[in-house]
C-alpha cells in the first residue's frame, strides 16, 4: 500500500504507462492527411503528458502529442 492509497482509500490507476522507446502508431486526422491511405504514422514513445502521449516521429524528427495511440511494446 502506497501513501496515496492509504490517504485516499483508492488504488492508483497507471494503466496508461508504457515502456519508454517502444513503437507506437498514432492516428492522423482527416484534415492533416494528403493521401487517404495514410491514416497512421509510426513513432517512438517518449513520455506521458496528463493522459496524452508524447511521441517522436523518426522520419521527420518531429514531436507528436496524441491521445489516439496504439502501442507495440514488444518492439523497441
Amino acid at each position: 500500500m502506497c501513501k496515496n492509497e492509504a490517504w485516499s482509500g483508492r488504488r492508483l490507476v497507471v494503466d496508461y504507462f508504457k515502456f519508454f522507446g517502444c513503437v507506437a502508431c498514432t492516428h492522423i486526422p482527416d484534415e492533416k492527411r494528403k493521401n487517404p491511405d495514410d491514416k497512421r504514422e509510426t513513432c517512438i514513445f517518449l513520455s506521458v503528458r496528463s493522459k496524452a502521449y508524447k511521441l517522436c516521429n523518426p522520419t521527420n524528427i518531429k514531436i507528436v502529442i496524441s491521445h489516439d495511440v496504439v502501442f507495440n511494446e514488444d518492439h523497441f
